[in-house]
């Protein structure tokens, strides 16, 4: 198996539909914007859920030193990803809307220099680029959370196409996914000690965060109601060209945890 990394979710779905990878790891919301377009794609396993792990990072020369010096200010962030939805949501936590900063969009990773080089004067990002921004910004960075507003998923996807025709693969790799969630419930500590190295981030900070990690292999119910709220969002801010969202039901594949694990399914058909 060969991995590829990407530096987003995002751009990992969009490799994968362009076929130049099988399978792509994401979270929910980028599965909600291309499903406009196309639904040649299937989620077939969700991998894990976090909550705190989006932030604002602003400018303190900037006037920024609370989440209320938000209003007016020129705020950035990728289009139609999960710390996109983040920072509607973290507007609304603070009670402004998305009218109420100037907004930009920007790749992934675009959205660090933007800040450092004083384009804008916050954005909305998650881990590593947290670190990184607070890192090269120094004093002059303020991390601003909303403890509660969103809770990410993630999952995996394929082409219902090579889901169809690589049925054992798509067994295999689940089988990998549930040995790794055996051994992070067996060794936490390791797990996070790897976790910490692999992608960038001070093991103090990925503690602080590790208890609204949840890393569990399954495909449940509440998925459905998560990916048709973010669809009306979507909708509603006219992001994207469509009038109706399509049925996530549909987009949903349980084949490959039925014949793996189907006490982890909760989907109801």
């Amino acid at each position: 198996m060969n991995v590829t990394k990407y530096v987003s979710g995002a751009r990992a779905l969009s490799a994968m539909l362009t076929g130049a990878v099988d399978v792509a790891t994401t979270a929910e919301v980028p599965i909600v914007a291309e499903s406009f377009s196309r639904q040649d794609f299937r989620v077939f396993v969700s991998v894990a859920s976090v909550g705190n792990h989006h932030w604002i990072v602003a400018r303190k020369d900037a006037g920024i030193e609370k989440s209320a010096d938000l209003r007016g200010k020129r705020v950035a962030t990728q289009r139609g990803s999960a710390i996109h939805f983040f920072l509607h949501l973290f507007l609304l936590h603070n009670g402004m809307s998305d009218g109420d900063v100037t907004l930009s969009f920007r790749k992934f990773e675009e959205l660090v220099p933007a800040l450092v080089n004083g384009e804008v004067d916050a954005i909305s990002t998650r881990e590593p680029y947290v670190t990184e921004a607070m890192d090269r910004l120094g004093e002059k960075a303020v991390v601003l959370g909303a403890r509660g507003a969103y809770v990410r998923t993630q999952h995996l996807a394929a082409p219902a196409a090579w889901l169809q025709e690589h049925p054992e693969a798509a067994r295999r790799l689940v089988r990998a996914l549930l040995r790794a969630e055996d051994f992070v419930r067996r060794k936490p500590a390791d797990t996070k000690r790897i976790v910490a190295q692999r992608v960038g981030v001070p093991l103090s900070r990925l503690s602080a965060e590790w208890p609204q990690l949840h890393l569990r292999v399954a495909l449940e119910q509440s998925l459905l109601p998560q990916l048709e709220d973010e669809a009306k969002w979507m909708l509603d801010t006219k992001l994207v060209p469509a009038t109706a969202a399509p049925n996530y039901l549909y987009l949903l594949d349980t084949s490959v945890l039925d014949a793996v694990k189907p006490d982890v399914v909760t989907i109801v058909r």
